[in-house]
């Protein structure tokens, strides 16, 4: 075990900065005695701790050490005149940082200047792109009434392609020429092409009487007249047939 006098100088050596005290009456033995291992350990890692806080320079810094220290000579002789001029030193750079921001405060003020034309600028955009969303729903509305009405074309051209297709089909099945009309009406019974002509002209019309219409076509006016006149032509082709017939029975 450590004395108490050796305790104290090691206390004194460790806590205080300033002079160590003087022992009076203190054996120099009990001062000298040997540090216990647990008491070593624990200055050797009180020391490691300190040396943990200390950071060494680095090779730029000591690089710009050297170099400030070989401009200014006179430093290790006279440290106040060193800590002087380093004190100069940085007033120069705090003023010029100083007049570096008041020169960019300008150009701050013209970003700033700028930012706000850029937003006016924005803003003109977004309404002058709203205006044309509004057009171009305007020009979609449109088209869609555009659709609408080529579909409506679209069904209007197939119905009357329809109703052309239909009515040609009528045309063709209730039409008599004029040639067969007139071999009917005035055909010569008496004569072989004269009789052929009327038997032709016969068939036909009784293929146009025997044609099956749809109901709502002989509601038709030219319709309802064209079978008429299928029913004139043979009664009158009837009693022609007849007298000729009767004539004929006569002479023989």
């Amino acid at each position: 075990m450590p004395g108490l006098g050796w305790t104290l100088l090691y206390l004194s050596k460790r806590y205080l900065t300033r002079k160590i005290p003087n022992f009076v009456n203190v054996n120099t033995q009990l001062l000298e005695e040997t540090i216990p291992i647990d008491e070593q350990s624990k200055i050797k890692d009180e020391d490691g701790a300190e040396e943990e806080d200390y950071q060494a320079l680095s090779a730029r810094e000591e690089t710009d050490l050297e170099k400030m220290m070989s401009q200014c000579e006179f430093a290790v002789s006279n440290a106040e005149a060193f800590t002087e001029q380093l004190s100069k030193d940085l007033s120069m750079l705090d003023g010029a940082n100083i007049h570096s921001i008041m020169g960019s405060e300008d150009q701050v003020i013209k970003l700033m200047k700028s930012l706000d034309d850029s937003l006016l600028e924005v803003d003109r955009l977004e309404q002058r792109l709203q205006s044309y969303d509004e057009m171009l729903e305007g020009v979609k509305t449109h088209m869609e009434l555009m659709q609408q009405k080529d579909s409506v074309i679209q069904i209007q051209n197939r119905n009357r392609h329809k109703l052309l297709d239909e009515l040609n089909t009528l045309i063709s099945q209730l039409d008599l020429s004029h040639q067969h009309v007139k071999s009917l009406l005035d055909g010569n019974l008496s004569s072989p092409n004269g009789i052929l002509d009327c038997t032709a002209a016969a068939h036909v019309l009784l293929d146009k009487r025997n044609v099956k219409l749809h109901p709502a076509f002989t509601k038709m006016s030219a319709v309802t007249d064209q079978l008429n006149l299928f029913s004139n032509l043979t009664k009158s082709f009837a009693t022609r047939l007849s007298k000729h017939l009767n004539s004929l029975f006569i002479q023989q």
